[in-house]
Formats: C-alpha cells, structure tokens, sequence
C-alpha cells in the first residue's frame, strides 16, 4: 500500500478501533467498580483533572468537548462518592476542582488494573515489543499535534 493508501486506512479504522477500545475499558471498569457504578467517561474526567492537578468544569467541559452541563454533572457524581473536590482558586469567584486522595487511588487503582487485563486480552497477538512501538508512536504523534495547536495559537 502507497503511504497516501496507509493514511487513508489508517482514518477509517482509527475511530472503530478507539470505540471498540472504549467498550473493551467500559466492560473492565464495570468488572472492577460495581459497587462505586462510574463510568469510562468518569474515568477519563479523573484522568484529566489529574493532568492539569486541578482545572475548572468549563475547563474539563472543553477537554472532554462536552456541554459545561454534563462535565458539572460528572463532577457532582465524583464529589458524591469522594473521588473530586471543589477548591477556591485565587480569584474567589472561580471552583477548581481537584482530585482527592481516594480519587486519585481509585484513578491508580484503575489504570493499573485495566492495563493487566488489556494485557491479559492481548498477550497472545501482541508482543512487549508490539506494545512498545505502538505506545512510541502514540507519544510521537500526540507531541506532533501538541507541537500544531501551540504554533496555531500563537498565530492567533
């Protein structure tokens, strides 16, 4: 295949694949947190709160391209069960909101969890070093689009 081919392949099998990752991880969370009942996508709220150590909803809202309703809703669930606090920032009138210790435990817990059972689920198509090249290109590719979306907001 010519390497116009390949990106084209590539485009198409990329969001099938990412879907069909997101239920094999929604299936391994529900395994693993019947009795807290979250979800990938309160997962992935942790994960970013924890990239950026506190952010506020409209802030999480836009990295999760949600609707500012939902990401409060989201949240409001997380600070239920203990997994996320709302701090002041330094302007008073701003939230942040912040994991607490149990969240970023049950964070960790989760990561490390869904990592062996992927690993699990995988271990007799991939090897460690399929594993690693894929992860290398991964971090390659998103350094590359960071790299865009710095120089394409300092044109503006």
């Amino acid at each position: 295949m010519s390497q116009d081919q390949n990106i084209a392949k590539a485009i198409e099998l990329f969001p099938i694949v990412v879907m069909n990752i997101n239920k094999e991880i929604d299936d391994l969370i529900q395994d693993f947190n019947l009795d807290k009942k979250i979800s990938r996508q309160h997962v992935e709220c942790m994960r970013i709160i924890k990239n950026f150590d506190s952010l506020t909803i409209q802030q999480l809202a836009q990295h999760q391209k949600i609707y500012k309703t939902a990401a409060s809703k989201r949240i409001k669930k997380l600070e239920k069960l203990g997994f996320v606090k709302q701090i002041n920032s330094d302007n008073q009138r701003v939230k942040l909101v912040k994991l607490t210790i149990e969240g970023e435990k049950t964070l960790k817990y989760s990561s490390e969890r869904s990592a062996e059972l992927l690993k699990e689920r995988f271990k007799n198509y991939l090897s460690s070093e399929d594993i690693k090249n894929f992860v290398d290109q991964l971090i390659y590719i998103e350094q590359i689009l960071k790299d865009k979306n710095r120089k394409s907001n300092k044109q503006i």
